[in-house]
């Protein structure tokens, strides 16, 4: 990353998809949970490679292998855009124009940030996304889920979903959240809904 931080991330793609060289290749970005591997949802990438789809699993920075401490949304969309472009550059077979985004809990807070900011994400699935932060650390204050970082000097300046999100950069979305999710709780997905106007969009759904 261009602060020297190290990301780690896992292929998951038919060997024969990956000699092609005209990125016809549909691509899936898959955004773990807080304390979550690239490994993780092993399951659901290979389901996604049977169906033709190449799967870049990402572990953000703080997690796994990936080096430097969490920036906790403050750092990580930027770090996926940073991703994407290494993807776009090394690799030939991807769909890089219509990517894909599935992301969960923790990782769905940095996908709700990154389709706003990134137009090459042309889908998205967030389930369980940590879109607000105020509505989060309303219930699990801040350091006991991750103490003291010397990249996070202000909490309140960091511009989660809510933030950054809006009418006119999010569109292709599905939000799904469980009603009985007692640590991010329903009502942030909600209100993300409702203010990506969801009611009156054919391209959101709740």
């Amino acid at each position: 990353m261009s602060d020297g931080a190290s990301i780690k991330g896992v292929l998951y793609v038919d060997g024969n998809h990956y000699s092609f060289n005209n990125n016809s290749v549909p691509m899936v970005l898959m955004l773990n949970g807080i304390n979550s591997r690239k490994e993780d949802n092993i399951d659901k990438a290979y389901q996604l490679v049977k169906r033709g789809f190449s799967v870049f699993s990402v572990e953000q920075r703080g997690h796994g292998e990936s080096t430097g401490p969490s920036g906790f949304l403050s750092k990580e969309p930027h770090d996926m855009v940073e991703v994407l472009d290494y993807i776009e550059n090394r690799y030939n077979f991807p769909n890089v124009t219509h990517i894909a985004l599935f992301a969960f809990s923790y990782g769905g807070g940095i996908g709700a940030i990154l389709q706003a900011i990134d137009n090459r994400i042309f889908t998205t699935v967030l389930y369980h996304p940590l879109t607000s932060l105020d509505s989060f650390l309303s219930i699990f204050p801040f350091q006991n889920l991750i103490g003291s970082t010397s990249t996070i000097r202000r909490l309140e300046e960091i511009q989660d979903a809510f933030d950054i999100a809006n009418e006119t950069n999010t569109e292709n979305l599905l939000l799904i959240h469980g009603t009985s999710d007692t640590l991010i709780y329903p009502k942030s997905s909600i209100d993300f809904y409702s203010l990506l106007n969801g009611d009156n969009r054919t391209n959101i759904e709740l």
